[in-house]
């Protein structure tokens, strides 16, 4: 296989990266990918960690550090090459990079660098990720570039999908990102605002009830209407169903992603999105849902 730098140079723009370290999880992240190319270029990464000793791979550990790095690298580029010849009859443009460094840092500078439309990454305890979300989730998450998705175990096929609401620029990135993902799938559209960090009695959502229009669900209706106005004109044959809940927003997103084949959520702004920098929503949200979690990135800053 090529060296990093002249295999990166050959990527294509707008391809799909997914993040490979031959484990269950990362296959599953692959197949994921492969399905979401449809004829995009799909670009298995592979990110080698050095270090010494080689205390992840004592058979291989010796006196000679340049000796174990060689060892490690081949065995990568061997994983690989096995993984895109597995699945290079179903995506035909398919490409192998193996770089140096951490995952949870390179990674995501790959994919930001190469101009990639989608980063994939699988999750699960035996993964390149850790412990779910250990130090590799975590870097990828932290700041994403661009949209990325996280995989555990197998990603339904069918489904809806799933996009949280909350008002800010972030958010309606999210939702036409939703919205695309959507119709290319020909799924419904399910768009879910939470508006409360805490639940609520009866007593209390009764006390609401009769404040008529003054009532904070009726603010949500419009927020909800507001921000996907513009995703309905330009999908005018998407079908979207709304929901807006009293309830915390990770609770409230991961039990309308039950059964869905994706839950979107931004990473920035105000609200459910400003808790997505691994805050206590995207904990649970990455976590708990049961289908692939797409992670929209915000604006800088």
């Amino acid at each position: 296989m090529a060296g990093s730098d002249e295999a990166a140079r050959r990527v294509p723009v707008g391809a799909i990266v997914v993040g490979v370290d031959g484990t269950e999880a990362s296959e599953h992240a692959v197949d994921w990918a492969v399905g979401e190319a449809a004829g995009r270029p799909l670009v298995l990464v592979r990110v080698v960690e050095l270090i010494w000793p080689v205390t992840r791979f004592p058979m291989m550990a010796s006196t000679d550090f340049a000796f174990d790095s060689e060892l490690l690298r081949r065995s990568a580029a061997e994983m690989l090459d096995k993984t895109a010849r597995r699945v290079r009859d179903r995506v035909p443009d398919v490409h192998t990079v193996l770089i140096d460094g951490s995952p949870g840092v390179r990674l995501g500078e790959f994919a930001h660098e190469q101009s990639a439309r989608l980063l994939v990454v699988g999750a699960g305890e035996r993964s390149f990720l850790g412990t779910i979300l250990g130090s590799t989730t975590s870097g990828v998450l932290r700041s994403p570039a661009i949209p990325t998705v996280i995989v555990r175990g197998v990603a339904p096929t069918a489904g809806r999908v799933v996009v949280g609401i909350d008002g800010s620029d972030t958010g309606q990135a999210a939702v036409e990102f939703a919205a695309d993902y959507a119709e290319r799938h020909r799924a419904t559209l399910v768009a879910v605002h939470a508006w409360s960090d805490r639940p609520i009695s009866d007593m209390v959502a009764g006390f609401f009830a009769g404040l008529g229009d003054n009532h904070p669900e009726v603010a949500a209706e419009h927020l909800v209407e507001e921000q996907l106005a513009g995703v309905m004109s330009a999908h005018p044959g998407l079908a979207v169903e709304k929901v807006h809940r009293v309830d915390r927003p990770a609770d409230a997103l991961v039990e309308a992603a039950t059964g869905a084949r994706l839950l979107v959520v931004g990473s920035h702004g105000r609200g459910l999105a400003a808790r997505l920098t691994l805050g206590s929503v995207s904990h649970a949200v990455v976590h708990h849902a049961p289908c692939p979690v797409a992670i929209i990135a915000g604006a800088p800053g």
